[in-house]
């Protein structure tokens, strides 16, 4: 009886353990960065380094955030992202010409709860699923 108690106890850990959440593919914590190549379609290739870095986490409006920048072609901009049991939300964007951040009206998401197939969210850039 106790050995299946134990067995029990392994399964439900080991499981748990390998449960994915939404910051296991989108990680806000501070200093990560990331480096890409984006290819622009065109008549001719062009390619275009961008780089994202998250910063150290602050508050907007009442709310602590990670200010996510990405630079391209020496030009930075901000994205400021927060976790909640919704998923991973964007609430604001700064651009180069912005004093402040400007703060969405409806939060845009990056990933949505619950992580699992079948999920799906709107975005300016189209539907998005998981």
């Amino acid at each position: 009886m106790m050995f299946r108690k134990v067995n029990a106890i392994m399964f439900i850990i080991l499981f748990a353990a390998c449960s994915k959440t939404p910051s296991d593919y989108y990680p806000l914590d501070e200093g990560l960065k990331w480096n890409y190549n984006m290819v622009l379609s065109s008549k001719r290739s062009v390619t275009l380094k961008v780089v994202l870095e998250n910063m150290e986490a602050r508050k907007l409006n009442n709310q602590y955030v990670v200010p996510q920048k990405a630079i391209f072609e020496n030009s930075a901009t901000y994205t400021f992202i927060k976790t909640n049991e919704t998923g991973i939300i964007s609430i604001a964007k700064q651009d180069v010409n912005d004093s402040e951040p400007r703060v969405y009206d409806i939060p845009r998401y990056i990933i949505k709860n619950p992580l699992k197939v079948g999920t799906s969210w709107k975005s300016k850039r189209g539907l998005l699923f998981a």
